[in-house]
């Protein structure tokens, strides 16, 4: 096999890509993934990239003990008021019981927020075919991590979310990973690779590598992100 139709067989076959499609021509970015005919600009055409490593996927949540916290503010208090007391003649003699945590109910914490869901997802891509561009993909990545500058209404130069001056829509991304992942209202908040030195006949780079970070727009429930994650049976193309 050459090295085209290697390359061909690994872009054709999903469980090794990722796609990254940014808002701009239609609000349902989900859909766009599956339909990619509907992106006719070519600023905003999906991303295809081999993933090439590992993914990391975060999240978190924040945590706290409002008794203790109470508490422990008190006792600070109280602390200050006896030393306080005990230098001042008017005050001599008073003292106030030192608060201590005595109870498990007063440790028990208690749940405050959970933080947006992140996604690093390696990639990597390389020029196997001549009317492929790497520069193209990198000029592509600038501009999705670059705000759009735009005249209002006043005729004044402003500055608008990366992919859109749609105030509801700029910025905004879907990521479909292999047959197992898809989501939508996230942000490139991040990418970083690395370009290769060795170049091709016309002087372009021959590949890139490294990765992206996605961001959810908001806090999302249980249920949402539940939903992001497909039963690999089920491909979706």
């Amino acid at each position: 096999m050459n090295k085209q139709l290697f390359f061909d067989d690994l872009w054709n076959n999903s469980n090794n890509t990722c796609i990254l499609a940014m808002a701009g021509i239609t609000n349902d970015l989900t859909n766009d993934l599956n339909n990619r005919d509907v992106f006719s600009n070519i600023a905003n055409k999906p991303f295809q990239f081999f993933t090439n490593g590992q993914i990391q996927l975060s999240g978190s949540n924040q945590y706290e003990a409002p008794f203790e916290n109470l508490f422990n503010t008190l006792k600070k208090y109280t602390s200050a008021f006896n030393l306080a007391a005990s230098e001042l003649d008017l005050l001599k003699g008073l003292k106030l019981p030192e608060i201590q945590v005595r109870t498990e109910i007063q440790t028990t914490m208690q749940w405050i927020s959970s933080d947006r869901k992140s996604f690093t997802v390696p990639i990597f891509f390389t020029k196997w075919r001549q009317d492929q561009s790497t520069i193209d993909y990198i000029k592509r990545l600038e501009r999705a991590t670059s705000p759009v500058r735009s005249k209002n209404v006043t005729g004044d130069f402003i500055m608008s979310a990366p992919g859109s001056t749609d105030s509801q829509t700029g910025g905004l991304c879907a990521l479909k990973i292999g047959n197992w992942f898809l989501a939508d209202q996230l942000l490139l908040s991040n990418y970083s690779i690395t370009v290769s030195q060795e170049t091709d006949p016309m002087g372009e780079p021959l590949f890139f590598e490294g990765s992206i970070t996605l961001t959810a727009r908001k806090i999302f429930d249980s249920k949402t992100v539940s939903s992001w994650y497909v039963n690999p049976n089920e491909v979706i193309i």
